[in-house]
């Protein structure tokens, strides 16, 4: 990946929110090479001297006065692109401020994926419920079979801390729908599952609908295999069409033949013929079971075999 073309020829980064993953991109951004503000109460005191020492500057402003403040000056607003912390909604006044003055703005997880010059092609996980075990059973079985892959994202470690490692990893990326919520035409995952889907963070998300679409955003670039529940509420499939997917591009993982890959009595199976047994593990039962099967149909696209799974 890299950072999309409107991103070209900035070189100040406005962080938004100076909690895990602000702090994260901060220090990428900085590391990378580009001057840094952030914008946020920052309770990491030690972490907040050090990145001071190396160069990047903490504004006691609120956000809307720094934002303003920042790009009271049009030639200075013209450097700047600002990054978002995932607590840091599209509809807050300070990230409507900067779409009306045409700031280019990212998610620091997509930040850290752009930025991570020796990341390999990534796997993107979303879902109501169970996505960290599945994020973690993915990049534990590819870990096994040779294929250094990194939980991360919402999950495990901020995408920006990853990328600072320098490290040639797969990460596997847990996306929240806060996080989905910024994506840009470049987030192209080498696969994308939709695990399940279930009311949440309706604080945040005006309606059901509003959630459901945010969470399809995992689809809209990936660059092979996307993976969603046979059996699936909240109409997913009308609203694929209505997103300009094709739903024929689609492949169903479930509890039933009528999937391409199933979990059925211990066993996923594939409707290629493959089978893995997973017999009395953590997965086998009729619930996270589903989650397995898509677990095992992204492993399966990756490389590996029945017998490595």
């Amino acid at each position: 990946m890299s950072l999309p073309k409107q991103f070209k020829n900035r070189n100040r980064a406005l962080v938004l929110g100076a909690g895990i993953s602000g702090l994260a991109a901060a220090s990428l951004l900085c590391t990378k090479g580009y001057e840094v503000v952030v914008l946020g109460n920052c309770s990491n005191k030690i972490e907040k001297a050090t990145l001071t020492v190396r160069g990047v500057e903490f504004s006691d402003l609120d956000m809307v006065t720094g934002v303003q403040s920042l790009c009271s000056n049009a030639e200075r607003a013209s450097t700047l692109f600002a990054v978002l912390s995932p607590g840091i909604s599209f509809k807050f006044k300070a990230v409507e401020l900067l779409k009306e003055l045409s700031i280019p703005i990212i998610g620091e997880m997509e930040l850290g994926l752009a930025l991570g010059e020796n990341l390999l092609p990534f796997i993107a996980i979303t879902g109501s419920k169970g996505k960290s075990s599945i994020v973690k059973l993915i990049a534990d079985t590819l870990s096994l079979a040779g294929k250094l892959a990194v939980p991360c994202g919402n999950y495990g470690t901020a995408t920006c801390s990853v990328a600072e490692s320098g490290k040639s990893v797969i990460p596997i990326v847990e996306c929240s729908s806060f996080q989905l919520e910024s994506v840009t035409e470049q987030f192209a995952p080498k696969a994308a599952i939709l695990l399940n889907l279930s009311p949440d963070h309706l604080d945040r998300h005006a309606s059901i609908e509003e959630y459901r679409d945010t969470k399809l955003n995992i689809f809209k670039h990936c660059q092979g295999l996307r993976l969603i529940p046979e059996q699936n509420e909240y109409d997913i499939n009308g609203a694929i069409t209505s997103l300009g997917m094709d739903t024929s591009s689609f492949t169903y993982f479930g509890g039933s033949t009528n999937s391409t890959f199933f979990y059925k009595e211990g066993k996923i199976r594939a409707e290629s013929g493959a089978e893995i047994d997973i017999s009395g593990s953590y997965f086998d039962n009729s619930i996270i079971g589903l989650g397995a099967a898509a677990a095992a149909a992204t492993l399966l696209d990756y490389g590996l075999t029945p017998e490595q799974i």
